[in-house]
């Protein structure tokens, strides 16, 4: 009798809680806080960013690619960043179109690669540690460099580089030390890509976006992989 008597009086409520409608939480976004950094001039602008810890605090940083060079801008913790931007030229570097950040050289601190628009030069810049960076070491890819990705191309556990320049599309190798080598060369009739392993068989992919009505996909056909 008490085990009927409760099930009668939680079922209204059980039905009001189920029954009740539903409120959306509202999603908003603060005023945006602008940040002069200076650029060089002629920079036209910020081109690319990457986020990443780079000082080891903890807090996600920004590197943004400017004319000549990458601009490091330091998170205070707040929501706030720095104003004192640090400020890496490259040599020979004409618009830094696209900036990655990662461990290149396995050291658990997040390095950069950058890529040239005009300059057809890709860099590669190591962390020291904390948020400051090495010398680059240039590659040269060819004028006009448009796209740059990274993944694991031969399996071997380390991150390689592939950048696309004026229809060449180059795969440098990456020794896990910081440095790479060219692996291979090879046309290509699109500027921008992804990669991704598309059919599950461990190596990384390419695919583009669309170009003249089509999608590219270029699957890995690496035979001889590395050892790790």
């Amino acid at each position: 009798m008490m085990r009927s008597t409760l099930k009668r009086r939680c079922l209204p409520l059980l039905l009001a809680v189920v029954l009740a409608p539903f409120t959306w939480a509202q999603i908003r976004f603060g005023t945006p806080i602008k940040y002069n950094l200076n650029a060089p001039e002629g920079g036209g602008g910020y081109q690319s960013l990457a986020v990443a810890d780079f000082n080891g605090d903890g807090r996600p940083d920004a590197a943004a690619g400017v004319a000549d060079g990458v601009i490091i801008i330091i998170n205070k913790g707040d929501g706030t960043f720095g104003t004192t931007p640090i400020i890496y030229g490259l040599p020979g570097g004409s618009g830094i179109g696209v900036v990655l950040a990662a461990d290149f050289n396995r050291d658990g601190h997040p390095d950069l690669a950058a890529l040239s628009d005009s300059g057809g030069n890709l860099y590669v810049l190591l962390n020291n540690g904390d948020g400051t960076f090495g010398s680059p070491s240039v590659y040269h890819i060819g004028f006009r460099g448009k796209g740059l990705g990274m993944g694991n191309f031969d399996e071997d556990g380390i991150l390689d580089l592939v950048a696309s320049a004026n229809g060449v599309l180059d795969v440098f190798h990456g020794k896990g030390d910081g440095t790479f080598t060219l692996l291979s060369t090879s046309n290509a009739e699109f500027d921008f890509f992804q990669v991704a392993d598309l059919n599950g068989d461990g190596l990384d992919d390419l695919y583009t976006g669309v170009v003249a009505n089509s999608l590219t996909v270029m699957l890995n056909k690496t035979s001889v992989r590395r050892k790790r």
